[in-house]
């Protein structure tokens, strides 16, 4: 009975085959499948099938695309194909017998490795007293081709059983039991010390070679070529007990090439197809189903392999319904709220509605997700559609695919709720209340009894609310008259971003004119978040005779030390004029000379950065050769105009006692020797035999040293 059903079964398996949509019948009834080695390996949840096919009779380029596995259980399992690898051994005699035909056979060998499928791996063993391999399995076969290439005749005898032998065991590590294996043996089939002479070469015999190579569990294949110097040499007999004993063939030196490609079609043809199994226990019985790249179908090939335990896997009843609503995050950009829904047993849901009521439970809107519906998804809410401040609640209701909300056991419907208040973030305010060019009356310093340089400044008021998202504030000048930018863009120095009545004053030095203030809020990401104009006018600064009197305006107590100078000044000029009117000849005025500093050596000044252009072309290096040497904006030894952030009086270098010394005036922006700041009002000593780098103010940088020594 069990005989006759299946029987019945691969008849109607035939059948099926042949009815399927899209064939008309089996394809080319010339290509045959056949199983030549199956393979189980059983896992922990699967059992793994390995079949081992040879694809014979099929048209040029026509292979194998798919294949299916139906059991007589019913089960279907698709199989995944490819070409396993193959491994060749190449076995060529080079003793001095085939010198003559070696250049010739290696030449044809070369050309039929190039030709072999890419699955074939290939390994070269050289041989006459000395066995050598000369290339080791490779897929390689340019590489391989150049191996064979190098082979060179000896003058030695013919260790042939060795070489064989050898090889066999050679085969068994790389390919161990797998029958994608053959020898190929190139050789007189003569086993001897020396030509002509009955004396062996091998330390194994015949006997033992085809002993060890005909009788292992898959045994290896051996394909002998005979060649030789001459027909009569050639001991084909040997050759032909080989070929037999291990399932090959054996050819003269007329069939090589034949005989060469009839291996390589026979590695085109293996394939096999891997399939992961959950079978019942037992003998399994099926048919392999194998479509070629033409869409036709080759006959059902038998297949039959054994289970020892039973891999069939029991479904776990289905979970019950949960759903839930999490991660309700607002995005104030797009104006979006976005929440996951989380849900079990997604086959038995079609669609997800959505509910959003108010607190007086009156439906704001209704939404609708129409699947596909996923395990989670991520949903959103427009933000347009509800009142600040105002709580809601969402209601997630899933649906059948008919439409109908799904139940719970009491018989009410399946609902997930989430509440939440829309606080939307209030927007973002800002503007400019003012801006005030600072006139600061200049300061006499009583100690160094000199006028300080007054700092030009801009005051900027403006007014943020709603800036929690703030984290600076970026302004930009341009005047009106160009519609250029003053400059760079530059940061408001405040204390606090958030809210409020802001201040920043800026050192900027602003000429007469109409200017645009373009000021923004910028984010912590570097995102403009809002920006506003404020046009204003600006004055010159007042020259220094104005900031004097200013300065003398704003400190009474200064006229008190500046007057009896003045009028000390003032009768010694009478005092002078009553000479020189009585004296009968005028005496020339001799100009005030600054004395050379006692021992001072000459040093070389050198401007190495400034935003003043009058020192570009050549300008730049000065020569000091009088001490103390000012340097400043106004009025001084080196004066450098051009340079807002230089002090009219900036500092002064002095020599004393053999040391030079650098003085800071009390600048508004600083001195530093080497990136140090000097304090104030202190000389500083400054090397000058290994040359030191002063900066003034933030652009300007000066070297001094000693003169012819860099």
């Amino acid at each position: 009975m069990t005989h006759l059903l299946r029987r019945m079964f691969f008849f109607v398996l035939a059948l099926l085959i042949v009815r399927l949509p899209g064939h008309t019948a089996i394809a080319q009834p010339t290509a045959v499948f056949s199983v030549s080695d199956v393979r189980v390996q059983e896992g922990t949840t699967s059992l793994n099938l390995e079949l081992f096919l040879k694809l014979v009779g099929a048209a040029p380029g026509i292979v194998p695309q798919t294949a299916e596995l139906l059991l007589d259980d019913g089960g279907r399992y698709a199989a995944q194909l490819s070409q396993p690898p193959y491994y060749v051994a190449l076995v060529i005699d080079a003793s001095g017998s085939m010198r003559s035909v070696l250049p010739r056979l290696l030449e044809a060998l070369q050309t039929l490795i190039t030709q072999a499928p890419p699955q074939t791996y290939f390994a070269v063993i050289r041989f006459d007293e000395q066995i050598r391999l000369v290339q080791p399995f490779s897929n390689d076969h340019a590489q391989v081709a150049t191996a064979v290439a190098a082979i060179e005749p000896g003058e030695s005898g013919t260790c042939l059983y060795d070489a064989t032998y050898a090889a066999v065991q050679s085969l068994e590590q790389i390919a161990g039991e797998s029958p994608r294996r053959a020898l190929l043996l190139f050789s007189d089939g003569r086993d001897e010390r020396r030509q002509g002479l009955s004396e062996a070469c091998s330390s194994y015999n015949l006997e033992q070679l085809l002993a060890y190579a005909g009788d292992r569990p898959t045994p290896v294949p051996i394909y002998a070529a005979g060649v030789g110097t001459a027909p009569g040499r050639v001991a084909i007999n040997v050759l032909r007990q080989m070929a037999q004993r291990t399932g090959g063939q054996v050819a003269d030196e007329t069939q090589l090439v034949t005989q060469v490609q009839s291996v390589l079609n026979e590695i085109g043809q293996q394939w096999v197809a891997r399939l992961s199994l959950q079978p019942p226990q037992g003998v399994r019985r099926g048919a392999l189903l194998v479509t070629l790249s033409d869409q036709s179908l080759l006959a059902p090939v038998p297949v039959a392999f054994a289970a020892s335990r039973s891999f069939v896997v029991t479904q776990p009843p289905p979970p019950s319904l949960a759903l839930t609503i999490d991660n309700l995050v607002y995005d104030a950009a797009a104006n979006l709220y976005r929440f996951d829904v989380s849900l079990s047993a997604t086959q038995e849901v079609g669609s997800l509605r959505v509910d959003v009521l108010n607190k007086d439970n009156v439906q704001v809107t209704r939404l609708l997700h129409n699947g596909p519906v996923l395990p989670m998804q991520t949903l959103s809410l427009n933000g347009a559609l509800l009142q600040a401040q105002e709580a809601y609640r969402l209601e997630v209701t899933p649906l059948s695919a008919a439409g109908r909300a799904r139940l719970m056991e009491n018989g009410r419907p399946f609902i997930a709720q989430y509440t939440f208040t829309h606080n939307p973030p209030l927007p973002l305010r800002l503007s400019v209340d003012g801006v005030q060019q600072l006139d600061t009356p200049a300061r006499f310093d009583l100690r160094a009894w000199r006028l300080l340089d007054d700092e030009a400044t801009v005051r900027i008021a403006f007014h943020v609310e709603n800036g929690a998202q703030v984290a600076q504030y970026e302004a930009l000048l341009i005047s009106l008259q160009t519609n250029q930018p003053l400059g760079a863009p530059f940061t408001l120095p405040v204390a606090q971003t958030n809210n409020g009545p802001l201040t920043a004053e800026i050192p900027i030095e602003l000429p007469s004119g109409a200017y645009n203030l373009l000021l923004h809020a910028v984010g912590a990401d570097g995102q403009r978040l809002a920006t506003t104009r404020y046009a204003f006018s600006a004055q010159a600064p007042d020259p220094p005779l104005v900031r004097a009197l200013k300065a003398l305006q704003a400190n009474p107590i200064l006229w008190l030390l500046f007057l009896p100078p003045v009028l000390l000044l003032l009768l010694l000029a009478w005092w002078l004029g009553m000479m020189v009117g009585r004296s009968s000849r005028p005496v020339a005025q001799q100009p005030l000379i600054k004395e050379a500093a006692k021992g001072a050596p000459p040093m070389r000044l050198q401007i190495l950065e400034t935003a003043d252009p009058a020192f570009a072309n050549g300008a730049s290096v000065q020569r000091v050769t009088r001490f103390p040497y000012t340097i400043g904006r106004e009025g001084c030894d080196l004066t450098i105009s051009g340079d807002r952030h230089i002090s009219r009086r900036h500092a002064q270098i002095s020599y004393e006692d053999g040391i030079f010394y650098l003085l800071d005036f009390g600048s508004s922006n600083g001195t530093f020797v080497n990136e140090a700041r000097v304090e104030a009002n202190k000389p500083t000593p400054l090397s000058s035999d290994i040359g030191a780098q002063i900066r003034l103010g933030k652009t300007t940088l000066i070297s001094f040293a000693e003169e012819g020594k860099d």
